[in-house]
């Protein structure tokens, strides 16, 4: 006979849970543009890009919104269905993007101004993911000044506290999620305010037969 498998988040994907918490800013390094294995219902599972997964784990834990923001496309509402995109698309508005449109083009100076925003923002919790963060710190000569200055807004200890969230109205900070190709320690420096996970290959982790 056949044993069904149990699913098992990957590492990475468990320490972002325990620690949001605790921390509002996180640094995922390693295998971000691997596809990540998701269970979208017990007993199913789905290959989706990393910012999917990460948008599931941070809809479990309750959060109200989650927006992505890269240097070509600028700001983007994360969202499996329409009423996931339309909070996102709340929450840039919010954060004076635009109306709220479901795209928003903008550079690092704009990045850094949404940082001190993102913050102060009320209501439930909403996150932002920066993708490829380190292209923003390896930039031309004429930008290395913004390049600190994004560094050390990242280290900075956010003001505020966390809000009760999800249904067991655990506390989350308002958060930002750096994808990082580089080494960590270029971002982090000594903060003890980020939390860095490591992204494994995916060939490595599978399901595994239950016990």
């Amino acid at each position: 006979m056949i044993e069904p498998t149990t699913f098992e988040k990957p590492r990475w994907l468990r320490d972002l849970a325990r620690f949001l918490p605790l921390k509002s800013r996180f640094v995922l390094s390693g295998n971000v543009r691997d596809l990540q294995i998701v269970e979208t219902a017990p007993g199913n599972f789905a290959a989706v890009p990393l910012a999917q997964a990460v948008h599931q784990e941070l809809r479990s834990a309750g959060y109200g919104a989650a927006l992505i923001y890269d240097l070509v496309a600028g700001f983007t509402p994360v969202g499996s269905n329409e009423r996931e995109l339309a909070a996102g698309r709340q929450a840039m508005e919010q954060l004076g993007l635009g109306a709220g449109d479901t795209t928003t083009p903008a550079g690092p100076t704009v990045l850094l101004e949404v940082f001190t925003r993102l913050s102060a923002l009320d209501g439930l919790p909403t996150a932002l993911i920066v993708d490829f963060a380190s292209r923003l710190l390896v930039r031309a000569r004429y930008e290395r000044r913004r390049a600190a200055s994004v560094r050390q807004r990242a280290r900075a200890k956010p003001p505020g506290s966390p809000a009760p969230c999800g249904s067991q109205q655990d506390p989350a900070f308002n958060t930002i999620i750096w994808w990082w190709n580089g080494r960590v320690a270029c971002l982090t420096g000594s903060s003890s305010t980020i939390r860095g996970c490591g992204i494994s290959p995916l060939r490595s982790r599978t399901t595994r037969p239950a016990q």
